[in-house]
């Protein structure tokens, strides 16, 4: 018989808590995604996918890279797990001094960092986007002045991550999630109004007010939690993360590398082409950030905790209840993206200075991100598998794995296919990583190897036959829709909007004839939070 590892049922505080803390990152991450997608909508609408476009992605992913390898990696692997255990552990002072200590080193660390980024702004632009230089050379001068004012990003960036992960240890989750939904609100709000007098650069000065805004509030939250902060520049608690840390060191790096050598090899193809890139990559992060990184920082701690306990039953179901929910979710809404793509791409962005020519081109890249986001998505989990466990080497050593292969991958693909090469490269490097993880935690977080791909393979078997089914029901409404509805905005929103409708329709009801059981406790779940956030 195959083996099963159910959905809690009982109703206690700590069965619901995951739940209800994952709702509270879901609908901020639905907040942050809506306003994700108008901040798209905006910058689109006022710059095309124009070059300047790709001036300004490149300006941004500067910090952004350095962000993740000083703050990005600590939060999911060793910030979280450690500031779980010692929050739970120590005393309330003890806790306090953590906390002031971590502060107080990592902003020294993030001013530096940023100091060096300002400075050597002109050389960090050339090494990632030199190519610009063979369609537009002035594009390396703007790119340059843009990270210079990108600066205070950085630190306030580094900062919100911090104060992020330890008020998730404190499982305190409601105003996080508030925070990191307003942070895309600063350019929404900014850049029309200064956009016609400051060019892109008032997408820098938008950015500069989200990400203060959302510091501002996760600060505010800090001073509710009570946390006695002294004047503290060191504690032992450090040298444990920092020990952490270490092994993912040089996976961040070889990451980093790929993100560097993908935009230098991008800025090659064409001026447009980072800009395409960068659309698709919003359409694929919508699921991807509502879905799938709500549920894994509501795990994570859970997962920290039921391994310090020694707790294995608990840690394997909670692992395979965020893999079920994830794919759930996120298989039919992929599917059904991919086949509404052309009049979801028209919707959403056909306005302004985006012409028709930038939809094909945007649709090509995001059907195969989409195809990536599914490994991306269950990989999310099996990476949080081991972090609970505080074991950061084996994610480290496949991470450099996958980007072995995602360089092999761009440079073969490249030659015939252009800019696309990279984003088929990304998928492949997100499939490898993912089947690769699926193995380990299989090896390494169950009793038998055979247990996880048991008690998973039958729903997934059923989610995509239903799924499937769900699929060509869309597909065979926009086909019937097409012929009566001439091209338009309100053409494209009721093809979307009703065969989308219809698509989720077919599939509960496949869902429900197949007896899948994760979908009534999912429903009782969810039903069950909402009341929790509407008290």
């Amino acid at each position: 018989m195959a083996a099963r590892f159910p959905f809690p049922t009982s109703a206690d505080s700590s069965d619901d808590a995951p739940v209800r803390h994952a709702a509270y990152l879901a609908l901020g991450s639905l907040a942050g995604r809506i306003l994700g997608l108008l901040r798209e909508i905006t910058i689109t609408r006022l710059f095309g996918q124009t070059g300047l476009v790709s001036a300004f992605t490149v300006a941004s992913q500067i910090p952004i890279m350095l962000h993740d390898l000083i703050v990005g990696g600590y939060v999911s692997a060793a910030f979280i797990p450690v500031l779980t255990s010692r929050h739970e552990q120590d005393s309330p002072a003890a806790f306090g001094r953590l906390v002031s200590a971590l502060l107080f080193v990592m902003g020294v660390v993030l001013l530096l960092t940023a100091t060096v980024m300002v400075l050597g702004a002109p050389w960090l632009v050339r090494w990632m986007a030199g190519g610009f230089a063979q369609h537009d050379p002035a594009l390396l001068d703007l790119t340059s002045g843009l990270v210079r004012m990108m600066g205070p990003v950085l630190w306030l960036t580094g900062m919100a991550g911090i104060l992020n992960a330890i008020l998730y240890a404190m499982r305190r989750f409601a105003w996080p999630a508030v925070a990191n939904a307003l942070f895309n609100l600063g350019i929404v709000a900014i850049a029309p109004f200064l956009a016609d007098t400051m060019g892109v650069h008032a997408l820098v000065l938008g950015l500069w007010a989200g990400i203060g805004l959302q510091a501002l509030i996760l600060a505010s939250d800090l001073g509710r939690a009570r946390i006695s902060l002294r004047r503290t520049i060191w504690h032992p608690g450090l040298r444990e993360i920092l020990w952490r840390y270490l092994p993912i060191v040089l996976g961040l790096l070889v990451s980093q590398i790929q993100i560097f050598a993908d935009r230098r090899l991008a800025s090659g193809t064409g001026v447009s082409s980072i800009a395409w890139m960068r659309t698709g990559t919003t359409l694929q992060q919508l699921p991807l950030g509502l879905i799938t990184i709500s549920a894994g920082l509501a795990t994570l701690p859970i997962l920290s905790r039921a391994f310090d306990r020694g707790d294995m039953a608990e840690y394997r179901s909670r692992l395979l209840q965020g893999l079920s929910y994830v794919a759930l979710l996120m298989v039919p809404v992929l599917l059904f993206m991919a086949v509404l793509g052309e009049p979801l791409i028209r919707l959403l962005f056909l306005r302004g200075e985006f012409t028709e020519g930038d939809v094909g081109q945007v649709l090509a890249a995001t059907r195969v991100y989409l195809l990536g986001a599914f490994f991306a998505a269950m990989d999310h989990l099996l990476n949080n598998a081991f972090y609970a466990r505080k074991n950061t080497v084996l994610p480290t050593v496949v991470g450099i794995g996958s980007v072995v292969l995602y360089f092999l991958a761009a440079l073969s693909l490249m030659p015939a296919l252009n800019y696309m090469g990279l984003v088929w490269a990304d998928t492949l490097k997100h499939t490898g990583h993912m089947l690769v993880m699926l193995v380990l935690v299989c090896r390494y977080g169950f009793e038998h190897w055979r247990d996880l791909p048991k008690a998973l393979g039958p729903l997934l078997a059923k989610i995509t036959l239903a799924a499937g089914l769900a699929t060509v029901v869309v597909w065979g409404g926009q086909t019937s829709l097409a012929p009566w509805l001439p091209p338009s905005f309100w053409s494209d929103l009721i093809t979307v909007g009703v065969s989308g409708t219809v698509g989720l329709l077919v599939y509960g009801i496949g869902l429900r004839v197949l007896q899948v059981p994760e979908l009534a406790l999912a429903g009782d779940r969810i039903r069950s939070v909402l009341g929790t956030v509407r008290k």
